[in-house]
């Protein structure tokens, strides 16, 4: 992911440790927001203004991900699954809350990447792959 995002395909770049924290950042964050979305109950929710746009926002990524991929453009991929990951944050943070569970899957998660999951440790915990 570091590769991917920190340089063009073609041009390459520098490798840098400080680079690799920021991924892992990155990361923690994605685990973090699959499993508030896992915790929250969406059995009620409704498809308002703020769900709607989400929604349109995460069909807008998978589509220009996809793009992006099939060009070798994998930087700008991943920054568009960042921007993604933040928009749910926000969306997290809004009254919306109660319906995120039924409208969260990013990109990461889609059929397209098909290095991606969810995958149980030994102990029990679920931990999520990119």
């Amino acid at each position: 992911l570091y590769l991917m995002f920190g340089f063009s395909y073609i041009e390459g770049g520098p490798w840098s440790a400080n680079g690799m924290e920021s991924i892992v950042k990155f990361l923690e964050r994605v685990e973090r927001i699959v499993d508030k979305a896992i915790s929250l109950n969406a059995a009620s929710a409704q498809m308002g203004a703020e769900e709607k746009a989400l929604n349109y926002t995460r069909n807008n990524t998978i589509k220009r991900v996809s793009e992006d991929m099939k060009n070798f453009s994998f930087n700008t991929a991943v920054a568009r699954i960042m921007e993604y990951v933040n928009d749910l944050y926000k969306y997290i943070g809004s009254d919306g809350e109660q319906s995120v569970h039924k409208r969260f899957d990013t990109p990461a998660r889609s059929p397209r990447s098909a290095h991606s999951g969810r995958t149980e440790r030994k102990d029990g915990r679920q931990i999520f792959c990119i």
